[in-house]
């Protein structure tokens, strides 16, 4: 397999077959099949000068700000599915059959206020797919 050192909000390592190509977004700083084997690097610093990789601290801070933003995001998302999962009115709809839901709907969402709480509620089921 062949290493290519990815320059992203994160930096990665991916690994391609031998006549693999590499169609991502991102910059590669360093392929195996043109600059050799990957040297031992610090994640998350390198930056290439030349023809050599090299470490860099304003890199790495970016590279350590853009993890810490994605355990943010990764586990407000698990809040916002596991309150999905555990929400008692979306787990009885989830069971109910078309007619139920229609009776129940009828007898219990008589204002507003009550349909848009139950619009919310089946948005986040829709957009988190739980």
């Amino acid at each position: 397999m062949i290493k290519l050192l990815i320059d992203c909000p994160k930096q990665q390592i991916l690994e391609i077959d031998e006549t693999g190509g590499y169609n991502g977004v991102y910059d590669v700083i360093w392929d195996e099949r043109i600059d050799g084997a990957l040297p031992q690097i610090n994640l998350g610093g390198v930056v290439r000068v030349g023809g050599a990789l090299t470490f860099e601290q304003s890199r790495k801070d970016q590279s350590d700000a853009a993890i810490a933003a994605e355990a943010e995001e990764n586990a407000r998302i698990d809040d916002l599915e596991t309150a999905v999962k555990t929400d008692t009115i979306i787990n009885q709809l989830k069971a109910m059959t078309n007619v139920e839901y229609s009776d129940w709907f009828d007898n219990n969402i008589t204002t507003s206020a009550q349909a848009i709480q139950l619009l919310k509620r089946l948005t986040r089921v829709i957009i988190r797919r739980v």
